[in-house]
């Protein structure tokens, strides 16, 4: 249990805003757990796993639920209900919230990166993704651990009510700009994942603009989020 002592004090070295009596703050504060802050409780955690890994062995995804539920008492986002997916290389984990999801949602982000640094630093090749959370809003908390960089798992489902609609931005785009492809990709924590498979061709963002202004028009608590891969060099 060494490793928990260790990860508490690998977030707690993240932050750069102490709590009212002067310790430092875990996750207490939303000016704690900015964007930056939030980038360093990945990498922390990483590092630390990584550690982990080279003076033990690889956490086999099999055994994340054991090794996660030891360190829940200090870590409020691991406490939940486990399932096996055996078909994806894959568990989801569930639990109806928890204090954490009381401070919002720069909080629960925060606890999402630093999960997801130590999983993947005590495994290797494991990921770890939040389709729904608490803090954002959602009726309960849905994080999932799996194999494939490429799941379709590392973005929540998209709810049937939305389908109408986004195929009707697929259709106003296409009306605007008839070469313009989209494939929506999912739902996690109120952004909204999409690509743009013609755009691979040209190299740029063709129809990027169209599509999100129409988004924003139906969906304004969503956030768009293009992800479509691209290479790295493209030819002139």
């Amino acid at each position: 249990m060494d490793l928990a002592s260790r990860w508490q004090r690998a977030r707690r070295a993240a932050q750069t805003v102490a709590v009212a009596d002067g310790a430092p703050g875990e996750a207490a504060t939303t000016d704690a757990v900015d964007a930056s802050a939030q980038r360093r409780g990945f990498d922390n955690s990483l590092r630390l796993g990584e550690g982990f890994r080279r003076h033990h062995a690889p956490v086999r995804l099999a055994d994340l639920p054991f090794v996660l539920e030891q360190l829940a008492p200090t870590a409020p986002c691991l406490a939940g209900t486990w399932t096996p997916r055996p078909e994806d290389e894959a568990l989801t984990l569930e639990r109806t919230g928890c204090p954490a999801a009381g401070d919002g949602p720069a909080v629960c982000d925060w606890w999402r990166e630093a999960i997801a640094g130590l999983v993947l630093g005590v495994t290797g090749d494991v990921r770890h993704d939040r389709h729904c959370s608490r803090g954002h809003g959602g009726a309960r908390c849905v994080d999932v651990f799996y194999r494939d960089p490429q799941s379709p798992l590392r973005f929540g489902p998209i709810p049937d009510a939305m389908r109408g609609d986004l195929d009707a931005v697929a259709r106003s785009v296409a009306i605007l700009d008839s070469a313009c492809v989209i494939e929506f990709l999912g739902l996690s924590e109120d952004v909204l994942y999409y690509r743009l498979p013609t755009a691979v061709a040209g190299g740029g963002v063709r129809g990027q603009p169209l599509v999100e202004r129409s988004l924003r028009r139906r969906f304004p608590h969503l956030s768009p989020r293009e992800v479509t891969p691209r290479p790295v060099f493209v030819e002139t």
